[in-house]
């Protein structure tokens, strides 16, 4: 049987994220972190317009902006952006399309990661292209298969690792927000600017990235010595890893603003 001619199964560029540290909350009950959670995950769908991407110009001069559909249930997010439809309408463009695509996935994912970081977890996933239908409440398809694949048995640490398939096409693979990691899998820079937006904490506050990065080593270094002293290997190795990847992204980091903001490597724990 044909779908519906408003059941769009098609090309998407698509990431399945995960929050690492939620299944120990609850197996420790912790009603805090869980409710803290359910606060973060009903912010993002309320600030999904907030990480609009605009697309190229048609040849009549008539731009976009598209954004990510974003579905979340239990401590699980699936994101997707329609490539298909995009192309269709003359907005895609080969070389652009996907360096603002994954600008824009990667922004989403800082602020995903700094907010879920603020309350002790870390971020996990794959992304990959695949035919998807995401519309609705509902999402379904290859795509998000792929994605949730990669997250569960190929990204092991707090990064989102994108697909063979996706590093197949050229214009992707060529993007300054893919890195390469020691292991030789490449994932999406979502350090660089970890410290660097606007995430507003409980009290409605929003804190400098100054005031963002000390509050953060904190709770890296708690969250930290949790872990070892609990002998958890795994999750310490997770924690680890992170630290170092912090590291790295400092560097990467215009000088002044470092200095303007005190975001010295030197305040993070040392392992």
């Amino acid at each position: 049987m044909a779908l519906k001619p408003d059941l769009y199964y098609e090309e998407h560029f698509v990431a399945f994220i995960d929050f690492l540290g939620f299944a120990a909350a609850i197996d420790s009950a912790d009603e805090e972190a869980r409710t803290k959670l359910l606060t973060l995950l009903i912010g993002l769908a309320e600030a999904q317009s907030e990480f609009m991407v605009e697309t190229k110009a048609t040849p009549e001069g008539v731009a976009t902006e598209v954004a990510p559909n974003i579905t979340t249930f239990s401590d699980n997010i699936v994101i997707s952006y329609p490539l298909e439809k995009l192309r269709d309408k003359g907005y895609f463009d080969d070389i652009r399309t996907p360096i603002i695509l994954l600008d824009g996935l990667s922004n989403l994912l800082s602020w995903l990661a700094i907010a879920a970081l603020r309350i002790g977890f870390l971020i996990r996933g794959g992304a990959t292209i695949g035919k998807l239908f995401h519309s609705r409440g509902v999402v379904y398809g290859e795509g998000m298969v792929e994605a949730y694949r990669i997250e569960s048995q190929i990204s092991v640490y707090p990064r989102i690792v994108l697909s063979d398939k996706l590093l197949a096409r050229p214009n992707w693979k060529a993007s300054p927000r893919i890195l390469t990691d020691e292991d030789g899998l490449k994932h999406i820079d979502y350090f660089k600017t970890l410290f660097l937006g606007s995430v507003v904490a409980p009290d409605g506050h929003i804190p400098s990235p100054k005031e963002l990065y000390e509050t953060s080593c904190a709770v890296i270094r708690r969250e930290l010595n949790l872990v070892e002293t609990g002998n958890h290997q795994r999750a310490y190795a997770k924690w680890v890893w992170f630290i170092h990847q912090i590291e790295k992204s400092l560097g990467r980091i215009n000088p002044s603003i470092r200095r303007q903001y005190e975001l010295s490597p030197h305040k993070l724990p040392q392992v």
